[in-house]
């Protein structure tokens, strides 16, 4: 129905309309999102294995920018449809690429910020003819119809870049199987929709995409007797919404010559050609003609400058330096701004380590400069748009190229920034768009926008600010960053003064500020920089030891509750017994041979001589292994170590660390560790296992180190002049089950 002709009659839409112009794009729409969020699991699994194995990363790039192009198109088309699959298939490329970068070889990441650069610059140089040509609506659309029908063609053929691999090797581990489907489903769909609507811009594309997924399918049956891992294969995902470029799915049809469905625009005469041209669409009609414009909003200068009547020399000479002179400074201040990080990050992947290069402004350049170009191309203004350009490839090459030497929580962090910025500059094209924005309201609308996302860059660096002040280092800070962001900020306050244009002179403000107290920060602890802060390091003893790992569990239950002495006669008594002293440890199959009344005489117990035979049988069964203990994290080893009879939570926490030479071990149950605590943190009674917990969160990730310190903290520490009562038989068996017995502490 026509947005301003109210609801049709009864009968007027008929059933084939309904089904080309709401069920099958409400399909569409469904069917692309599957698509996109379809690589999820085998994007979580790599990021839970550390591992990407067959996982072919290069389409995720290209779904990136091949969204991003839909949404733009939405924008123009005023289409729901598009809008909402582009959001969710960016959203989710970010994602996908975000956090698989960490994983992936430099040499996939060099491709990925190839294909990125050269896609983004194609968006923008499309979007920079629109907005500086002064191009109709109808010619907007099908630019950006063209635009993103070669992104969509990209992205199909991306998937591809592996099928030489596939064919060469007959391994097919490569491709995936839902998502060739998905792919050749969504291309068929849209293929038919377009044959049918008479539509070369979603039949042509889709149409290839369906051959292009025909292929992979038939790769993946060919071979399918040689795939690796199913499920691991990039994202073989579709367009966002094949929607017609001159059909908006929203109902268009044609009547005398008008379309129904799209609201005719008001239009407004260009006064240097004569044209009539869509109000929401054109740009400042009255500046047209004009070699430069205001940046940031300013429409001062339009009266006395293009007006009629010549200006004063004087006047005349002030313009100059504020139109050309200024902002031409500013933009190749801008230009140094972005390329301050460059040493810093060529230098780190040189030497192929980050040291203390802060990622968290990367993510936000790229945000910044997006915002700055989309209100460049608002406001017709190429001072703003050849800067954030630059910003905006040069923010990219930065990401790609530490992403691959980041921790993952770093590389979380920048996620999160990314969708973060992403979905509000997508919400405010949305905004701009569907309200039906004049021109006045979508300068105001991205002016906000850029300048909120402008302070966010600003404030990026201040992210390791905190450990700067408590470190006394300021490696993390960036010199030529802070200085340039410093400089850059003062040139653009200025102009914004003279101009009474707040969208410029407020953020550059803060900005300037915040660049001079980084500066300040860095000026204050300069003699401290290159400095490396004293780390604690697991290397006092803590180096796993030679031996099996049954021999080490199996002397752990021998010299339980015994003195030190006692346990090294029993356990040489053992040895012997079992004809190990040649080789000095016990082995599953010397203690199976061996009969109870033999370890009995020993010196074990009846129990402990259980407990040990148990234990052999359990390594002779293959149900523990060494080399499975050696391959358990922390907790899976207490969990599974726990259920073999003999063994507590203090012994194999003892054996976690002294054996195996885990770092990160706190023994919540020793005696001595509890009363180091106790006595050098000041607390009144022996800390609970909870109180232990929180206490030692600070020495993450080298819990084992500390727990010697309070060893030898226990041990100092002064002994109080009252004997000790005697523990009745009860609660000596009661401590001793709870591994609180003086002398458990292996030597």
């Amino acid at each position: 129905p026509s947005r301003s002709g109210g609801r049709p009659e009864y009968g007027m839409i008929s059933a084939k309309e309904v089904v080309l112009e709401y069920i099958v794009p409400i399909l569409g729409t469904i069917i692309s999102c599957i698509m996109f969020l379809a690589s999820m699991p085998a994007v979580l699994k790599a990021r839970r294995t550390r591992d990407l194995g067959p996982l072919n990363l290069i389409p995720y790039p290209a779904i990136i920018v091949n969204c991003l192009g839909r949404v733009a198109y939405s924008y123009v088309i005023v289409n729901y449809y598009m809008l909402t699959a582009g959001s969710v298939g960016a959203i989710a490329g970010l994602f996908y690429t975000m956090t698989c970068s960490g994983l992936a070889p430099q040499r996939t990441l060099d491709i990925m910020a190839g294909m990125l650069v050269v896609l983004t610059t194609a968006m923008i140089v499309v979007g920079a003819v629109g907005s500086f040509r002064h191009l109709a609506h109808a010619e907007q659309r099908l630019l950006w119809g063209y635009a993103s029908n070669v992104l969509l063609m990209a992205y199909y053929a991306s998937p591809l870049s592996t099928i030489w691999t596939v064919l060469h090797t007959r391994c097919a581990a490569s491709l995936s199987v839902p998502m060739a489907a998905m792919n050749a489903l969504n291309g068929g769909l849209w293929l038919a929709y377009g044959l049918a609507i008479h539509d070369p811009f979603i039949w042509v594309t889709n149409g290839v995409g369906l051959g292009i997924a025909i292929i992979l399918l038939s790769c993946i049956i060919m071979f399918k007797n040689g795939q690796a891992e199913a499920g691991l294969a990039p994202a073989m995902n579709s367009s966002p919404s094949r929607q017609s470029n001159s059909f908006s799915m929203l109902g268009q049809r044609k009547e005398d010559g008008v379309e129904v469905g799209q609201r005719e625009p008001d239009r407004t005469p260009c006064p240097s050609t004569g044209e009539r041209m869509p109000e929401r669409y054109s740009p400042y009609w009255h500046m047209a003609g004009a070699s430069s414009k205001l940046t940031a909003g300013s429409e001062r200068g339009g009266a006395h400058l293009r007006g009629s009547g010549a200006p004063s020399t004087g006047h005349l000479r002030l313009e100059v330096v504020l139109e050309y002179v200024v902002p031409t400074l500013g933009a190749v201040t801008a230009v140094l701004m972005f390329l301050a990080s460059m040493p810093a990050v060529l230098r780190a992947r040189k030497s192929g380590e980050l040291g203390e290069l802060n990622l968290i402004p990367y993510p936000a350049i790229v945000a910044n400069c997006v915002g700055w170009v989309a209100y460049a191309m608002v406001v017709a203004n190429g001072f703003v748009l050849g800067p954030n350009a630059i910003g905006l490839v040069l923010g990219l090459l930065y990401i790609f190229a530490c992403a691959g030497l980041a921790p993952q929580r770093t590389l979380d962090a920048m996620g999160a920034v990314t969708v973060l910025f992403t979905v509000v500059l997508v919400s405010a094209g949305a905004v701009g768009t569907f309200r039906h924005l004049d021109h006045a309201a979508l300068r105001l609308l991205w002016g906000y926008t850029s300048n909120a996302i402008l302070l966010c860059y600003y404030a990026a660096p201040m992210s390791t600010l905190y450990h700067v002040l408590c470190e006394r280092r300021a490696d993390s800070l960036s010199l030529p960053l802070c200085a340039m962001n410093a400089l850059n900020g003062a040139l653009w306050l200025a102009y914004g003064l003279a101009i009474h244009d707040p969208f410029l002179w407020v953020p550059n403000g803060v900005g300037m500020i915040i660049a001079l107290v980084l500066l300040a920060a860095i000026l204050v602890f300069w003699r401290n920089r290159g400095v490396a802060t004293p780390t604690l390091e697991p290397d006092i003893g803590l180096l796993a030891k030679e031996g099996s790992s049954f021999a080490a569990l199996a002397r752990s239950i021998i010299g339980q509750q015994l003195a030190t002495k006692a346990a090294a006669v029993i356990f040489q008594r053992t040895l012997e017994a079992c004809q190990c002293l040649d080789t000095g440890f016990l082995t599953p199959e010397s203690l199976t041979t061996t009969d109870m009344a033999a370890l009995r005489a020993c010196g074990l117990s009846q129990r402990k001589a259980e407990y040990l035979t148990g234990l052999a049988r359990l390594f002779s069964d293959g149900v523990l292994t060494n080399e499975g203990i050696q391959g358990m994290d922390d907790a899976t080893l207490t969990m599974e170590l726990t259920k073999v009879r003999g063994l507590g939570q203090w012994s194999v926490h003892m054996f976690a660390m002294f054996h195996l030479g885990h770092p990160d071990i706190l023994p919540v149950g020793d005696l001595g560790v509890r009363k180091g605590m106790q006595w050098l943190y000041g607390l009144k009674d022996l800390p609970a296992p909870e109180t232990m917990e929180g206490v030692a969160a600070a020495w993450k990730p080298y819990r084992s180190v500390g727990s010697h310190y309070m060893w030898s903290a226990a041990a100092s520490a002064p002994r109080s002049p009252n004997k000790k009562k005697a523990q009745s038989p009860a609660k000596r068996k009661k401590a001793a089950a709870a591994g609180e017995l003086d002398g458990e502490k292996p030597t």
